[in-house]
């Protein structure tokens, strides 16, 4: 088992090692990442009246995504709100209440 890990681990490094060689770039391209800007930018102030009402993220969650192009999955959903200011300190005063 732990040689068979060994093999694999050497086997991915030296195919990596061979692509880099090649010259070619590896990982996700620069600026790939929300190419449209953040979708759930334009309910920010809908976001920011749930979390005063005292609503979960998740329940939240559930009452924005069916109003986005492409839902977002709660890892998302959570990582905007903890990412702006306003709506982090709202979650936080929820949660000491």
């Amino acid at each position: 088992c732990n040689s068979e890990r060994e093999f694999i681990s050497l086997r991915t490094k030296q195919g990596l090692a061979a692509v880099k060689a090649k010259g070619i770039k590896l990982g996700r391209p620069k600026g790939s990442k929300n190419k449209n800007g953040n979708v759930l930018l334009p309910f920010c102030d809908q976001i920011r009246q749930y979390l005063q009402f005292h609503l979960s993220l998740s329940a939240i969650q559930k009452l924005i995504n069916p109003l986005l192009p492409k839902a977002v999955s709660y890892n998302n959903f959570k990582y905007f709100v903890e990412h702006d200011a306003e709506l982090y300190q709202l979650r936080k005063l929820k949660q000491s209440c």
